[in-house]
């Protein structure tokens, strides 16, 4: 059961057709709900400030849990083998047809709620209701009744905790999601090629990390002995200047979003709930530390800038994914999502990256990232 949202502890609150409506200035919402006080019968508290009712939430956690059925026996396997063919799907489909990134309504939980469009979400609360200091009260239409709104006079009655009616209304939001998607489950059951076709490639393998797609500079492997599923992008050799205008050379690497399959599956479901964890590496010298790097995990710290990819709601997880990956390289060349003069994390002397020249780099054939004083950070890359 999901707690109780915050919007709904106030102290005072009214819930009218689905909208939660909560306390306002007197007279700075004409023609908002209004309450008369018991103790103060010319006072009024005005509720003008709507919030839609947060029972959408329910709706979709029961439509994920209904596709986490459908996989098949819990075989969150599925998720991974559908999830790295649609990122290589998306991404060759970039490439070589210039075609953008397909966006989350292409997906399955669109589907889903698409066949929900007849279940109305708001007739599974009540129309009016009173929530008024962690207590519920139906409001009932009543001439002369405390509540006024919309023109009518309703009277609170039947109160109970607003925890114990918030779990009634879950257990409701579930029953009818289930009742009216039950009968389509099956359409919304993962392909099973994906998976057919990964343990296929699983049984023929005989190294520990198994490519599934390899397109550079992105790359998706297994790891059959942790069963982790990594997604790297490769970045080049670059020698970055710091505002001392000192110049530092660092060999190429890799990015790398990487996840085990439970965490895969609810990344699939719900990716602005679930973290993917981020590596960056460098081979052929692991003692360099990247500024924006942590020093033990060898995570990215990127101030939220990738992290941030994973909230749109826009895009198809697959989508976020490859998004992700290049800004993360974006962060580790240029600096984006720094917000300030120098980088928050470690300067570039701390990296242990040796010192070098802009010739002797250009030599070498490194990318060439200057510090540009008037964008107060370094150059914009693109690769």
């Amino acid at each position: 059961m999901a707690e109780c949202p915050a919007v709904l502890l106030r102290y005072a609150a009214l819930l009218l057709g689905g909208t939660v409506y909560l306390p306002s200035e007197p007279g700075s919402a004409p023609g908002a709900p209004t309450f008369r006080l018991v103790d103060a019968p010319e006072g009024t508290i005005e509720f003008g400030h709507a919030q839609t009712f947060p029972v959408a939430a329910l709706v979709d956690d029961q439509v994920r849990a209904l596709m986490s059925e459908q996989a098949g026996d819990g075989d969150e396997l599925a998720f991974a083998a559908a999830l790295a063919e649609d990122v290589a799907h998306q991404w060759r489909r970039s490439r070589e047809q210039g075609l953008p990134y397909e966006t989350r309504s292409q997906q399955l939980i669109e589907r889903a709620h698409d066949e929900l469009s007849a279940c109305d979400a708001a007739r599974l609360v009540p129309d009016q209701l009173l929530l008024w200091f962690r207590r519920a009260y139906a409001l009932v239409p009543q001439a002369e009744g405390r509540i006024t709104a919309h023109g009518q006079s309703y009277e609170p009655i039947a109160p109970i905790p607003v925890d114990r009616w918030w779990c009634v209304v879950q257990e409701r939001a579930a029953a009818a999601v289930r009742e009216h998607l039950r009968p389509h489950a099956a359409a919304f059951a993962l392909d099973p090629r994906p998976l057919e076709r990964f343990r296929t490639l699983l049984a023929e393998a005989a190294e520990r990390e198994v490519t599934v797609f390899d397109d550079p500079p992105l790359r998706i492997t297994w790891d059959t002995h942790e069963s982790v599923m990594s997604f790297a992008m490769s970045f080049p050799g670059f020698a970055q200047q710091d505002a001392w205008k000192r110049w530092y050379a660092f060999p190429p690497g890799t990015f790398s979003l990487y996840a085990g399959p439970r965490t895969l599956r609810d990344f699939v479901l719900s990716p602005g709930a679930t973290r993917l964890h981020t590596r960056v590496a460098m081979p052929s010298a692991s003692d360099i530390i990247h500024p924006f790097v942590s020093e033990m995990g060898r995570e990215l710290c990127s101030a939220g800038h990738v992290e941030m990819i994973f909230c749109d709601e826009d895009l198809s997880p697959a989508a976020m994914i490859i998004k992700a990956l290049e800004r993360g390289v974006q962060v580790l060349l240029g600096g984006q999502g720094s917000r300030t003069r120098a980088n928050p994390y470690r300067k570039l002397a701390e990296s242990h990256a040796p010192r070098t020249t802009r010739w002797a780099a250009k030599r070498q054939g490194l990318m060439i990232i200057p510090w540009v004083n008037s964008e107060r950070g370094r150059k914009t890359v693109k690769l």
